[in-house]
């Protein structure tokens, strides 16, 4: 098929249009929590569903962790208005335009919103007939400290090594006659204090950055008219709980409820202040105004919209709005389920897993990077910078800590950042190991999987490297921990062949990356490929930055580092997961992590061949691929041009998910909603449609002609790409306009 191009340049309308993403919306009640539909913003997220007559939504925000890092919701609201909606012209919408989610019937409207620049959820009331009645309960399931079952566990940082007993603490609540405060509070010592223990490091325990102790976090619900009517209690799935009921007043055609949230560390009387200070800045109308004003804003970072196919877009767009709840957190959004879990009896039906509401598999607070990475790769080129943020924070905040590992158990310099890393920047309790040998060195993990797995804290690294290359973020704070998580893997691999020998370096005067691991599948790996991509893509970022700085330092150090790093190994013309490794422990094809996320193989790149090879003849590479959770391939196949392969992945990775929302993919591999499911999907779709080398940007490199087409997305050099396939012309449009001359077409 022969295809006609034609170039618009900046300013022509056709490509100038603003695009707005669909409403989502369900035309019957749901039955369960399962059936939610997501709503939030700032950095709140809600479960929205109405059930048996009733509007009923959790609600979680980012930083809630208790005091053995499980992430628990504020609680469960529930609103019942008499008369009800009329189910006959029944609405349920997520309006992704400006953020919020209406229920309505043709007469009444119930609209949930998040104030994006506070953390306030909002409930507007609005009959346009008759009179109504309204009564709004609280309904928590932590009245009481409740022991938690083995299963149960898997939602603290203990998981599957829990203490005799563990407990979920109660939280505190108090209803007075217009209004219910709820909060829990962590106390003095959590499950850091246990860590800390566990793995040595009381000597130096009082240098260590601590986000649990004395965390309290919860908030207020009230609403003008309302007072206390009844407390009650019931089960909901399999939990029972309890419930503070408050009424209107009177019938009115107009109500507003409001739900200000608040988390310090400190003291209560500490909490109580920011709670006030939260609700004294309140402004209902502006602050609805200025929240969908920044929804607006957000849809027009970038879009990708097309006809056919049009379940894979949906989707994309639906996730992208998941994300986009969390814009303002202080912690990143977990792969493992974000601020939108449910009720775990309706992921697995299993008895075990007929638990509350705050479960969710491998954790709140642990962070597994290989998982989290692929929620924020996307978050580059749809130009959400700003969401990108808690992510790098999450590491600049702990890596101080990592860095006393280093010096305390090795005497040497740089963050050791595991693979499963706790909010507090020490290995997970569990995979640390519970049962290890006196002579063990006490900074390893014993743990089969995790073993000698450091490397992916590198691409947080480069995240941030490529968020100043993208758009000139200001990333002076990041240097230091970039700085120091080189300079762990530089002076550990020295330190390690000096505990072997002699000599830091081998024959040829390279580092000696042994023993290593690729991701957690090739373990005991000498030179690993994963590590040594990594270690070279970030000093080489890191050389380009030195350069465009003037910082003759900073590019003398890393040039250095570069010298020093051995070269990957190619084995009959395929790029092999490493020199050696002693066994295989997962399913990571990470001999490709040089197309991704390194990018050092691909469209436009040289020896496009070896990695084409690699990806369709590989053994293990071909055995374990799949479009499920985590999995890559889909992303591989984008950045190798493998255009009917990509389709075929992208479109089962971006299919429909098995809940009622669309988005809510998993349980995979880890739990639900699978963020890093979504993620991975989001990244293959972008690479089918746009990929940049060097100071070319190539334009639908692995698209499928007969796809119809068009899209906005964000490249380097703060340059913005449009472009739209349709019959198979190709318009392109860049900003700035002297980049139109850097695009390639198929």
């Amino acid at each position: 098929m022969k295809r006609s191009v034609l170039f618009l340049i900046f300013g022509v309308c056709f490509l100038s249009l603003t695009a707005q993403p669909k409403d989502y919306e369900w035309n019957t009640p749901s039955q369960n929590a399962s059936e939610s539909m997501p709503c939030g913003g700032g950095d709140i997220g809600m479960n929205v569903w109405v059930e048996q007559g009733d509007i009923l939504f959790y609600v979680c925000r980012s930083g809630s962790f208790d005091e053995n890092n499980t992430l628990l919701k504020a609680g469960r609201f529930r609103i019942s208005l008499s008369p009800g909606l009329n189910m006959e012209h029944f609405r349920q919408i997520l309006h992704l335009q400006e953020g919020y989610v209406e229920l309505a019937d043709g007469v009444t409207s119930v609209q949930l919103w998040a104030d994006v620049e506070k953390p306030v959820v909002h409930v507007d009331v609005t009959s346009g007939q008759e009179k109504q009645s309204m009564a709004a309960t609280y309904e928590n399931w932590r009245t009481h400290d409740k022991q938690l079952t083995k299963r149960e566990a898997f939602q603290t940082s203990y998981k599957f090594a829990a203490p005799r007993g563990l407990k979920t603490h109660a939280d505190s609540i108090a209803a007075t006659e217009h209004e219910v405060t709820f909060m829990h509070l962590n106390g003095e010592e959590t499950i850091f204090d246990a860590t800390v223990s566990q793995q040595k490091m009381d000597g130096v325990k009082d240098r260590l950055y601590n986000p649990l102790k004395n965390r309290i976090f919860g908030g207020r619900m009230r609403g003008r008219d309302f007072v206390l009517m009844d407390k009650v209690s019931g089960y909901y799935a399999s939990s029972d709980y309890e419930g503070w009921m408050y009424v209107a007043t009177r019938p009115k055609k107009t109500f507003h409820l409001q739900i200000a949230l608040a988390t310090v560390q400190g003291t209560v009387a500490d909490w109580e202040a920011e709670l006030a200070k939260t609700e004294k800045q309140v402004k209902h109308a502006s602050d609805r105004l200025t929240s969908r004003q920044w929804w607006r804003d957000f849809w027009q970072r970038s879009y990708i919209e097309t006809i056919l196919n049009s379940q894979l877009i949906k989707n994309y767009t639906l996730f992208r709005y998941m994300l986009g709840c969390n814009s303002r957190g202080q912690w990143p959004t977990k792969f493992n389920g974000g601020l939108f879990t449910f009720d775990p009896e309706y992921v697995n039906s299993e008895a075990e897993y007929h638990l509350s509401p705050d479960f969710r598999n491998w954790g709140g607070g642990v962070h597994t990077a290989q998982n989290q990475r692929l929620v924020y790769w996307p978050m580059l080129k749809n130009g959400d910078y700003d969401l990108l943020l808690p992510q790098l924070d999450f590491y600049l905040n702990i890596y101080k800590n990592a860095e006393e590992r280093s010096r305390l158990y090795w005497n040497h310099e740089g963050a050791c950042l595991t693979e499963q890393i706790e909010n507090y920047g020490l290995p997970c309790y569990p995979e640390y190991g519970t049962k290890r040998p006196l002579s063990f060195d006490p900074g390893m993990e014993r743990n089969a999987w995790l073993e000698y797995e450091w490397d992916t804290c590198l691409e947080f690294c480069m995240m941030a490297l490529e968020a100043h290359r993208y758009n000139g973020m200001d990333i002076t704070k990041y240097l230091p921990m970039i700085r120091s998580c080189l300079t762990f893997f530089d002076e550990h691999y020295q330190y390690l062949a000096n505990q072997r020998g002699a000599k830091k370096f081998d024959g040829n005067g390279k580092l000696v990356l042994y023993p290593g691991s690729g991701g957690e599948t090739y373990k005991g790996a000498y030179n690993s490929t994963s590590t040594i991509a990594a270690l070279r893509t970030v000093a080489e970022a890191m050389i380009a930055y030195a350069i465009e700085k003037k910082d003759s330092s900073l590019f003398t150090l890393h040039s250095s580092l570069l010298e020093r790093l051995p070269d990957i190994t190619i084995r009959d013309g395929m790029i092999a997961p490493a020199l050696h490794y002693e066994r295989v422990q997962n399913t990571e094809s990470t001999q490709l992590y040089p197309v991704f996320p390194w990018r050092m193989y691909g469209v436009g790149r040289p020896n496009l061949d070896i990695a084409r090879n690699t990806y369709l003849n590989d053994t293990l590479a071909v055995k374990f691929r799949s479009h499920v959770g985590w999995k890559q391939d889909a992303i591989w196949a984008a950045c190798l041009g493998l255009t009917d392969e990509a389709k075929r992945l992208v479109t089962q990775k971006l299919a429909d998910g098995p809940h009622r929302f669309p988005a809510f993919w998993g349980p995979g591999f880890d739990w639900t909603p699978d963020h890093n499911w979504g993620g991975s999907g989001m990244i293959a779709l972008q690479e089918m449609l746009l990929q940049e080398v060097g100071d070319k940007l190539y334009v639908f490199p692995t698209w499928p002609k007969e796809w119809d087409v068009r899209f906005k997305l964000q490249a380097s050099r703060q340059t913005t790409v449009e472009a739209e396939m349709k019959g198979g012309q190709i318009i392109v449009t860049v900003t700035p306009k002297e980049r139109q001359h850097d695009v390639v077409l198929p």
